[in-house]
């Protein structure tokens, strides 16, 4: 069963375009997050890296931003299946909202 989140929280999957500005939100939203301590982003970026592993290694600050805001990633990469972090697909997500 699919449950809405009380906040709406979706990563689109990074383009290339768009990567960099990812790891800079990852970044960014560490040094204003005060439970994270210390070389946060770091730590979230070399997971995301680890989770990975052998597949597109330019997708981890997609995965990084996921896992610092704890949301799901919404995306037709198949490099991110089995990272840990719920993926939607579009056809997954229209499904979805069609009903509720």
């Amino acid at each position: 069963m699919l449950m809405k989140p009380a906040v709406p929280c979706t990563t689109r999957s990074p383009t290339w375009h768009s990567r960099g500005s990812l790891a800079n939100l990852v970044r960014h939203a560490d040094e204003r997050n005060p439970n994270r301590g210390q070389g946060g982003a770091a730590l979230v970026e070399a997971d995301a890296r680890a989770r990975i592993g052998h597949r597109d290694e330019r997708d981890w600050p997609g995965l990084a931003a996921a896992l610092l805001m704890n949301c799901p990633i919404w995306t037709e990469d198949n490099d991110l299946f089995g990272t840990g972090v719920p993926t939607w697909s579009t056809t997954t997500v229209e499904i979805y909202l069609k009903g509720h």
